[in-house]
């Protein structure tokens, strides 16, 4: 898998925001939390979810999205978190 200085792979193609302007993450992001969360059994709603579960739908969330060929840009988990809802940490 080869990163385009753009920030978006050649299989995929989806391009990444730049790290200031994280506001909106790609679709793959919101559709990458939802499966986590539902396949360590803790549901689809993720704004109820604790702080110990939202931290490993993230780690999980950063492997898939690893495994695709994207990287993480800095502020993901915050972008993240304000994307599907959710207030605190």
């Amino acid at each position: 898998m080869i990163l385009h200085r753009f920030g978006h792979s050649r299989k995929f193609g989806t391009p990444m925001p730049d790290a200031a302007d994280l506001s909106h993450l790609p679709f793959a992001w919101c559709d990458a939390t939802v499966a986590a969360a539902v396949n360590l059994g803790l549901g689809r709603d993720l704004t109820k979810l604790s702080a110990e579960h939202w931290l490993r739908v993230l780690t999980n969330v950063e492997a898939r999205m690893g495994m695709r060929g994207t990287t993480a840009p800095f502020g993901w988990r915050e972008a993240l978190a304000r994307q599907v809802g959710r207030v605190g940490p």
